[in-house]
């Protein structure tokens, strides 16, 4: 499988997962929005 297909996939997650955080509770979204940043520089 290639890498950048992957990555692609992992940031479209990632925007799903930012998306559904800010439609509920704001103070939560911030924090895992924080958490993804960390994980995805961390790649």
């Amino acid at each position: 499988m290639p890498r950048r297909l992957s990555a692609t996939r992992y940031v479209a997650a990632l925007w799903k997962v930012d998306i559904r955080n800010r439609t509920t509770q704001h103070q939560s979204g911030e924090q895992s929005m924080l958490k993804n940043i960390l994980a995805a520089a961390s790649l």
